[in-house]
């Protein structure tokens, strides 16, 4: 991978990590908040709004490092008119699987990210579900699973599907 379509990549990565960060002490907030003092609450707080800052420069940063490259920012154009891809979804993607153009068929995109189905069978006796083969990248196999479920509670063809 090059440096130019690493650093979306990391970055991406690290916005997510800041994210669960603010989800887990939003959470830990609601808890403690009957039962803890105000000055802790409001410590939690403060830090709080500094991860939410931070998830707000990393997207400028994003966007900025995707529109840098010129395939980066065609194809996160391309990937956003999907209804429920969104640009994390879409340089989630990129930044996972690198240039799209290197797959020559989707088999072999979706067994790269590990979103492809994958039989369970052991013999003649034992047969069990079809599951998702989760291989690849476990990072964009939850972005590209959150994207379906956005795009389920669309009333679009796709979401129907």
């Amino acid at each position: 991978m090059t440096p130019e379509r690493a650093e979306p990549r990391d970055l991406i990565r690290t916005r997510t990590k800041r994210m669960r960060l603010q989800v887990t002490l939003r959470l830990r907030l609601e808890d403690a908040q009957g039962r803890t003092g105000h000055s802790a609450c409001k410590a939690q707080q403060k830090v709080l709004k500094a991860l939410q800052s931070q998830v707000a420069a990393l997207d400028k940063a994003i966007e900025r490092q995707l529109h840098q490259v010129a395939d980066l920012g065609h194809a996160v154009d391309l990937l956003t008119t999907i209804p429920g891809v969104g640009k994390v979804t879409a340089a989630t993607l990129l930044g996972g699987a690198g240039d799209l153009r290197a797959f020559r068929r989707g088999r072999q995109l979706t067994a790269f990210v590990g979103v492809s189905p994958r039989r369970y069978d052991s013999g003649s006796s034992v047969r069990g579900r079809t599951r998702m083969c989760r291989i690849g990248g476990a990072h964009a196999w939850t972005v590209l699973f959150m994207a379906a479920v956005a795009t389920s509670r669309t009333a679009t063809p796709l979401g129907d599907f």
